[in-house]
């Protein structure tokens, strides 16, 4: 079956000045001016008035309203003589869709707990074992076949699980590396 798209009328910008820009239709003008220019430059009529603001007058010593009004450098028109804002682009601006994680609250139907609102009891973080870093990647580096001897753990064998040193480990003693170099060594008494 054949569609027949819809017309879309041409855009024409004016300028204060007498300059006058012809836009095939409204997707190819917010393409070649962009959407922030629009909204910067472009009003419905050149002169638009904004609010009015009241001031004490002290020479004839009452209050005085003055208007005051937006001057803008831009108006379009459509072709049968329509004022185009901004709000006529609407349909065209594509805004980014936003990931999963960033909006959590779509889903969510108000029972039961928050998503996105965790209590991380132990907390997940590296640096399992600084000091022994270098062991490790040495281990990894051992030759058994060849008759090399790997190297000694430092204190226990858990020490050197294996050559991947970044997983997550949950313990609440030793969270940053920085905490871990001020404290020596220190044994568990019975």
């Amino acid at each position: 079956m054949h569609q027949i798209q819809q017309y879309q009328s041409s855009v024409t910008l004016f300028s204060r000045d007498g300059r006058v820009s012809v836009y095939p239709s409204l997707k190819t003008a917010l393409k070649a001016l962009g959407e922030r220019w629009i909204t910067d430059n472009v009003g419905a009529d050149f002169r638009m008035f904004d609010r009015s603001t009241r001031w004490f007058d002290q020479v004839r010593n009452a209050c005085v309203c003055e208007p005051r009004y937006l001057l803008r450098d831009f108006i379009m028109r459509d072709d049968a003589d329509g004022v185009v804002t901004l709000a006529s682009f609407h349909p065209y601006i594509v805004r980014r869709r936003r990931l999963r994680w960033q909006s959590p609250l779509n889903k969510w139907n108000g029972e039961g707990p928050v998503p996105g609102v965790r209590c991380h009891r132990g907390g997940r973080h590296y640096f399992r074992r600084p000091k022994s870093m270098m062991e490790r990647r040495q281990a990894a580096l051992v030759l058994k076949e060849e008759g090399e001897v790997p190297p000694r753990s430092a204190r226990s064998f858990c020490n050197l699980p294996d050559a991947y040193d970044d997983y997550g480990v949950s313990s609440s003693g030793d969270r940053c590396w920085k905490r871990y170099r001020r404290t020596q060594w220190k044994t568990t008494r019975d």
